[in-house]
């Protein structure tokens, strides 16, 4: 059986057609692959040697592709672009064993930034031809700096990257914004940051989506409110490997990851999983829960703010595809309609209770859902059918309340959750839920 599709990237034309860089293990070739021409294309970009590894993708805006990866036969950086209408590749950096953890970010004049990882000297390096010529410059030495950097670009083209310090088990930021290079411990909370990704929104804020593997859980930050603030997404087992991050038109974050462990499989579910703020709270989805889905997640949101995710299915060897762009035609409405269950999670006081996990279940529908309570206690659970449901709502420091709730046929219904506290308990927040997408999933045998 081939092993094909490591290490993906993806990225999004002018058109919204998908391009995917990846690796190809079995021949340990650099290919891509491309819905452009409206069916499946691959092609080997690079075939020289044992090369491909670490692989980031860009589009310009003239929608040429840009490639940067490793060549693991001549321990290089490299960078191929069909810009020119051919196929042309470069050596960027060939000094000592450079272009580990590679990431690829395109500016405003389609000149290509990179961000990689120099195992020599431990360094988080960057590579540009900005000027029309490659330059590599050394922008952080202090400490090993070993897997995990991140490109991007804001609308001034200035550089901002992400990356783990593993000497110090930090997630750490560099930017260039102010002229010069300055670098962030954003997150030093435990050992944190490794599978990071940062993205950049419409007013050149910063987003960064990482995993803290002291906690095992997927987390999140963001300087978007003038200061660094981090938060816990998904604590839901050991979720957070390999996470990719994106920004809608509304810069709502789209993140893709790993439910379960990167190395041992069946440790945890090897799922890919997606988190979204989209709708004002935080919600996680189970994609693909159909095999070991252990390896390499990369996102990217197209113009109509659809999700589109590249992985590697380790149980068939596949490079694999999903997006939520396919939508289901509509159905022809019948006699029952939907309706829904609002509600507030109060204490005894009726203040209200944020964060409290609020569980539904159906009797006859066998409808399950979770969601999690907003900073004034409200809930919703929405696309209801007549049903007789039952609704759960516990937070850690609280005795949990249950209610029975009988929807009929195109009625709503608002109910008040009461939690009464316990003693000698601490709460510990946890935030986010869990609710179907749509998603339409794609093999491909390249």
């Amino acid at each position: 059986m081939e092993m094909l599709g490591g290490d993906s990237s993806i990225a999004i034309d002018s058109s919204d057609k998908v391009y995917i860089s990846y690796y190809d293990y079995s021949n340990d070739d650099l290919k891509y692959a491309t819905n452009a021409s409206g069916t499946w294309m691959a092609t080997t970009v690079d075939s020289n040697g044992d090369v491909g590894s670490d692989n980031s993708i860009a589009i310009d805006s003239k929608d040429k592709v840009h490639i940067s990866y490793y060549d693991s036969s001549n321990i290089d950086l490299k960078y191929v672009t069909n810009a020119s209408g051919t196929w042309v590749t470069t050596t960027v950096d060939s000094d000592g064993d450079v272009g580990w953890s590679i990431s690829i970010a395109i500016d405003s004049r389609d000149k290509a930034h990179i961000s990689y990882y120099d195992n020599n000297n431990d360094d988080l390096k960057y590579a540009t031809n900005a000027s029309g010529t490659w330059v590599t410059t050394t922008v952080d030495s202090d400490g090993d700096f070993w897997w995990d950097t991140s490109i991007k670009i804001d609308s001034r083209n200035k550089v901002h990257i992400s990356y783990f310090d593993e000497s110090n088990g930090d997630l750490k930021y560099a930017t260039n914004a102010s002229g010069t290079w300055v670098t962030t411990a954003v997150d030093s909370n435990g050992d944190v940051g490794s599978d990071n990704s940062i993205a950049i929104d419409s007013q050149d804020k910063v987003h960064i989506s990482y995993f803290d593997y002291s906690n095992e859980d997927l987390k999140y930050a963001t300087n978007a409110s003038g200061t660094w603030v981090t938060k816990t997404v998904d604590s839901d087992g050991i979720v957070g490997w390999y996470t990719s991050i994106a920004i809608d038109s509304r810069n709502k974050v789209h993140i893709s990851y790993i439910d379960g462990h990167y190395i041992y499989l069946n440790y945890g579910n090897d799922d890919l999983k997606y988190a979204t703020n989209a709708s004002g709270t935080w919600m996680t989805t189970t994609v693909d829960g159909d095999g070991y889905v252990t390896l390499d997640t990369a996102i990217a949101i197209d113009s109509s703010d659809k999700v589109h995710i590249s992985y590697f299915d380790w149980s068939n060897k596949d490079l694999m595809y999903t997006t939520n762009a396919f939508q289901s035609p509509t159905p022809t409405p019948s006699p029952q309609s939907v309706t829904k269950i609002t509600g507030y999670v109060v204490d005894i006081g009726d203040n209200p209770v944020g964060s409290a996990k609020v569980k539904l279940k159906g009797k006859k529908t066998g409808k399950n859902e979770t969601t999690y309570s907003d900073e004034e206690g409200y809930f919703v659970f929405e696309d209801l059918k007549a049903d007789t449901y039952t609704i759960t709502a516990k937070k850690k420091g609280y005795k949990k309340d249950k209610q029975t709730v009988v929807l009929d046929d195109g009625e709503d219904e608002e109910i008040k959750m009461k939690l009464k506290g316990e003693t000698n308990t601490k709460a510990i927040f946890k935030e986010g839920w869990e609710k179907g997408q749509s998603w339409h999933l794609q093999t491909n045998w390249w």
